[in-house]
């Protein structure tokens, strides 16, 4: 039987380009395994207000969720020098 480590697993912080390399592939190989899949993304991780009142949303480039616990994970790609992301919703 296939376990998931979503337990175990926290948060994480993403600040060089070897760290995203090995996040995405790491989404990726979960999804063909079937372990994640990918839905989308719903919810903005930030929200704010321009200097002239406009309401501005970021919203994180995937979600994923475990097929064997339900839990969601964000990723949020990094725009460097910019981090990016990985974190349990």
């Amino acid at each position: 039987m296939i376990k998931c480590d979503c337990l175990e697993k926290t948060n994480q912080k993403i600040t060089t380009a070897v760290q995203f390399d090995e996040a995405r592939a790491f989404f990726k190989k979960m999804v063909e395994e079937k372990i994640y899949v990918e839905v989308d993304v719903k919810e903005p991780y930030h929200t704010g207000k321009l200097l002239d009142g406009k309401k501005v949303e970021w919203f994180a480039d995937k979600w994923f969720k475990c097929n064997l616990c339900g839990q969601v994970w964000e990723f949020l790609y990094p725009d460097f020098p910019a981090g990016g992301k990985i974190r349990k919703l």
